[in-house]
This record gives C-alpha cells, structure tokens and sequence, in this order.
C-alpha cells in the first residue's frame, strides 16, 4: 500500500478491509493529526520491514480508534499500530502479529532498540481499550543491551518534565522479550497504567 505522508482529516473505512499481497517497506499512514477509524489492515504472513510501524508512523493529536491491524513489523523502532505517538488517543484497537526493533549504536550512542505491541515509543496521550492478541511476538534488541520491549507501549522520556502518559484498560497476550528491559504492559517512569492487564 501506498504511504499517505500527512493525514488531517476523517477517515473512517466503515469495517473495509486493506490487505496486503507482498512486504512493505513503510507504513499505511506517516504523520496524523486528524482521525482515523473502523480500519481493518491484514498482512498475513507479511512485513512491514524497517517501517517502524503498520499503520501510521507518527501520531500528533490525532485519533485512531476502532481498528484492527495483523501483519509483522521490523525496525529501528517499532510498533504494531503505531511507531512515535506524541499527543493523541488510540482507543479500542487491536493488533496481533510479531514485532521486532533492532537499535543501532550511533558514535557509541544506543539508538531505538524500543518495541511496543501498540506503540513503539509514546512522548504523551492516551491508549485506552486496546489490544495485543495472542500469538502476538513483541522483541526489541540493542547492541549493547539497552533494548526495551513492551506489551502495549513504551514511554519515550527519560529525562525532565514530560506530558501526561497514560495507558488505561488495556489487554496484552503478548509473549515479551528483549535483551534489555521487558514490560508486559508499559515501561517508563511516566506511564500512568490503569485496569490493563496481560496473560
């Protein structure tokens, strides 16, 4: 499928169903600030590869709700809906596939190695109602063991005052590994959780 790189409308695909014939190299959505809901995405067998994400790279106050994403995704980064979400709302999604980041050392600095069932890394906003399915695979990896990989999400700040995180009535059946820290639901300091649970 082709990448929409800037999304700020309404796009609600009323229980259509996308699905994909062959691997992609990045994802349906780049940045959305607008709403998107009542998606269907199946990959089947394939990868999103070194995409970050399936569905939207880059969530900026938007709002994805409603959909439901299969497939596998590969990169940096990733995230089975979405890659970076820095304000915004997903709410009662659902993904079920196989996630893996593989962070790369940059002049001795550790970059990405974070993976997320939902979200990659999460700066601010809401993901509320949604859900990682089994048999659903989440990794994340780094060169020198700084990798983080979690059921549903990551929070991205580690340092300073940051914006209010918050992952609330949440479900992972995520299997969750990694060779740094693993989280079944949400890693970080700033992630407030709430009724989420995983099995």
């Amino acid at each position: 499928f082709p990448k929409i790189e800037s999304f700020s409308g309404i796009y609600d695909a009323q229980g259509y169903k996308i699905i994909a014939q062959s691997d992609k190299t990045k994802p349906l959505f780049g940045t959305v600030t607008g709403t998107i809901t009542r998606l269907i995405v199946e990959m089947g067998t394939n990868t999103v590869q070194n995409g970050g994400a399936i569905l939207c790279n880059e969530l900026n106050g938007g709002t994805i709700s409603y959909c439901n994403i299969q497939g596998n995704v590969t990169g940096v980064t990733a995230g089975g809906i979405v890659n970076t979400m820095n304000s915004g709302l997903v709410e009662y999604c659902c993904f079920t596939g196989n996630v893996r980041a593989s962070g790369v050392l940059v002049l001795g600095y550790n970059i990405g190695g974070y993976a997320g069932g939902i979200c990659a890394i999460q700066y601010g906003g809401e993901i509320k109602g949604s859900m990682v399915a089994s048999p659903s695979n989440i990794h994340g990896a780094t060169a020198i063991g700084l990798a983080s990989a979690s059921g549903i999400t990551n929070e991205g700040w580690s340092w300073g005052s940051q914006p209010q995180i918050d992952v609330t009535s949440c479900y992972s059946q995520a299997k969750v590994t990694s060779n740094g820290t693993t989280n079944d639901i949400a890693s970080g300091r700033g992630v407030t959780t709430t009724n989420s649970y995983s099995d």
